[in-house]
């Protein structure tokens, strides 16, 4: 990203509760944010634009196809480069991002000493700014 980012909101997928995924976040002084079980609407802009993939792409390729990688690289560039989201008053998604960039005061992205992962009694149990893990 040309500014930094700040927090991370996810789904409470495994994945992202993965020690390296936090400690990497940690190292960079991003913020986890997963939200609540069930509250896909905490999402919303994921859930709508995993929406338009479906009906935009997913219903017209081929998963045979030995180009399907290629689409997807193709469908990706369209959807952020070219394609006017009315979410974001017609402007495209790079767009937007680049307006934000030039808004966006640049910081430090150093985590501070609280924001530090430290280690509890087991090996998998960490603490991040108060918030257990």
């Amino acid at each position: 990203m040309p500014f930094p980012v700040q927090r991370v909101q996810t789904d409470r997928s495994r994945k992202f509760f993965a020690v390296s995924v936090q400690q990497w976040l940690m190292d960079h002084g991003i913020k986890f944010r997963p939200i609540k079980p069930a509250s896909p609407h905490l999402n919303g802009k994921v859930a709508r634009s995993q929406k338009t993939d479906r009906e935009k792409f997913l219903a017209v390729a081929d998963p045979n196809s030995p180009e399907l990688e290629w689409r997807l690289a193709e469908w990706q560039h369209y959807y952020i480069w070219d394609r006017p989201h009315g979410s974001l008053n017609g402007q495209t998604p790079i767009e937007m991002l680049q307006a934000k960039s030039e808004d966006t005061p640049k910081r430090d992205t150093r985590p501070q000493q609280s924001e530090r992962m430290s280690t509890n009694r087991t090996r998998h149990e960490y603490t991040v700014s108060g918030m257990n893990i």
